[in-house]
């Protein structure tokens, strides 16, 4: 829903700036009065908006997003046998935690930790707070020690602030 209204918006952007470099002979007021009847047939169309099911509707496609990068897209780490250093699970991990920025997090143990960046970038449009949430009350994201959606976690050169999820619900 976020996603229409935000083109809503741009083509509303598009015609004021068209209008106002004289390429267009309309009002600025006839533009929007049209974009505004537009969306009024959308939404006429659309039927009964649900904000609920649209956050579970994205909820679920960032869950599909995220099972499908689970191998390719995140940095898989594990303790070293003695001590507490965490280390690259794979030659191939060790050569991506050569360049973590390209990767959207890591996999520790049976979570995935995902950068914010990265985070809302699955979110595509949606708030991810939203979303965050849902995870939240599905048992699916752990949430930080004061109750922030987001935690600190220890991975390889630091630390960081990341959403940390649950691996098991992710892989089903």
């Amino acid at each position: 829903m976020r996603a229409v209204v935000n083109r809503f918006a741009l083509h509303a952007a598009a015609l004021r700036m068209a209008i106002t470099a004289g390429l267009l002979p309309w009002a600025v007021n006839e533009s929007d009065a049209g974009i505004v009847a537009c969306m009024g047939r959308w939404v006429a169309q659309r039927g009964n908006v649900d904000i609920a099911g649209e956050v579970l509707r994205a909820a679920r496609e960032v869950e599909r997003k995220l099972a499908a990068g689970l191998r390719d897209q995140f940095i898989h780490i594990n303790k070293r046998e003695t001590g507490n250093k965490l280390i690259p699970a794979t030659e191939a991990d060790e050569a991506k935690a050569k360049t973590p920025e390209h990767f959207d997090g890591f996999i520790k143990s049976d979570h995935v930790l995902i950068r914010p960046e990265a985070w809302r970038g699955y979110c595509d449009g949606v708030e991810p707070a939203e979303i965050a949430r849902d995870f939240l009350d599905r048992g699916v994201l752990v949430p930080g020690d004061n109750g922030s959606l987001s935690k600190s976690q220890q991975v390889i050169g630091g630390s960081g602030r990341f959403y940390v999820l649950r691996m098991a619900p992710l892989t089903l």
